[in-house]
């Protein structure tokens, strides 16, 4: 009996043991996952332009550590023999009762992510939203998109889902010009080499890069289209 005892106490202690070094090698693992990765990974978001890395590194902030221990968790449990088939099930069921729960808050995860892929709009772009807003996009979030309204001097926090289904005009691109186009109507005996001074005031832009003028005859007169590009 003694000897028994001994050997339970013996293989007690050695499974012990082993748990313990896993759960150690589990905290050092993730310990390097957030000094090291995270770590250099969020001097490298700094020093690039892309917003992909912006998005991802939280995500990977949040659901790595979750990963790590849940993993070492299970490694730890398959050693002491527990049957892992049931947890597997119960925990499929939770993720999916928790998916449907959380199911807004993934639409703007995802959501986000497709902004970042698909790139409509970058840090600093200025963009018109559906309903006549001129926005400054100042940083792509993991659930919202935060814009400076530029006319009425606040912040907007707009969610992914949103943004993504919304109509929006990049100002910004191709090119950061403006364009915009000055009518003006004139007699029809006008001297057009020589425009009226409401014409001249209108071409009269700091920088302009281009102006173009279209005449187009209408009855007695003759309107006068000025587009002008301003860098």
């Amino acid at each position: 009996v003694a000897l028994g005892f001994h050997g339970a106490v013996v293989n007690g202690m050695e499974r012990a043991l082993v748990v313990a070094l896993i759960g150690v090698v589990t905290y050092w693992v993730w310990r390097l996952f957030k000094e090291v990765v995270i770590y250099y990974g969020g001097r490298f978001a700094e020093a690039t332009e892309s917003s992909l890395d912006d998005v991802l590194l939280p995500i990977a902030n949040r659901l790595g550590p979750i990963v790590i221990f849940l993993g070492g968790g299970l490694v730890a449990l398959q050693y002491l023999g527990v049957n892992l088939q049931a947890l597997v099930v119960a925990v499929g069921g939770a993720s999916f009762i928790l998916a449907f729960a959380l199911q807004d808050i993934l639409s703007n995860i995802f959501s986000g992510l497709s902004l970042v892929v698909a790139t409509p709009f970058a840090y600093r772009d200025l963009i018109v939203l559906a309903d006549g807003t001129l926005c400054e996009v100042r940083r792509i979030g993991l659930r919202v998109t935060e814009l400076y309204d530029v006319n009425r001097h606040s912040v907007i926090y707009m969610p992914n889902r949103q943004l993504a289904n919304e109509r929006l005009v990049n100002m910004t691109r191709p090119s950061p010009d403006l364009i915009d186009s000055v009518a003006v109507s004139v007699d029809a005996d006008a001297d057009l080499e020589c425009p009226a001074p409401g014409i001249s005031s209108a071409c009269s832009t700091p920088n302009p890069a281009s102006i173009i003028m279209g005449y187009v005859r209408a009855g007695a007169g003759v309107d006068i289209t000025v587009t002008r590009t301003t860098k």
